[in-house]
């Protein structure tokens, strides 16, 4: 992987000079990948991992995790972004919305990352007023719960830049 990503970051730069390289990768088992996140970050801009809230109970915590991810990434000089599930599996690994409680919480306990993106299917978060829905019931709870809270963050802020 390392090799890869040495020979991709040339490529990029010659077809698209200042454009970063991005590896999103699981969260788990980030111990075992201690040698070699070194080397690895050394050829990627942008380190954007995932899973956190699927952190299996013989690993460490998502916010260990988080944590070691970020110092092997400040002393290589690269970001450290999360990507956010807003989906969790099922048996089957179809996918279903996670709570809003769990999306939340993420995005309090996890306040060292840069920047957030928010990996979501469709029918994880659906618009009520959309014409056409797919997935889970649970959907559309979620998109209006998140687009509440979104609402009132936006008014906070605002708020704030008055004073």
């Amino acid at each position: 992987m390392v090799h890869f990503f040495k020979e991709f970051k040339d490529y990029c730069r010659s077809i698209a000079p200042g454009r970063p390289v991005m590896l999103a990768t699981n969260s788990m088992e980030v111990p075992k990948g201690a040698d070699t996140y070194p080397e690895l970050l050394k050829y990627l801009d942008v380190l954007c991992p995932f899973g956190f809230a699927r952190m299996p109970d013989t690993d460490i915590t998502g916010k260990e995790a988080a944590d070691m991810l970020q110092k092997f990434c400040d002393d290589a000089g690269s970001h450290l972004w999360f990507d956010l599930e807003s989906f969790l599996f099922n048996d089957d690994t179809s996918l279903y919305p996670r709570d809003f409680d769990g999306i939340i919480n993420d995005l309090r306990l996890f306040s060292n990352f840069e920047k957030i993106l928010c990996y979501q299917f469709p029918g994880v978060f659906s618009d009520p007023e959309a014409s056409f829905r797919v997935g889970d019931p649970r959907a559309i709870p979620l998109y209006n719960k998140y687009k509440e809270y979104q609402e009132k963050q936006r008014l906070q802020l605002k708020n704030k830049t008055k004073k």
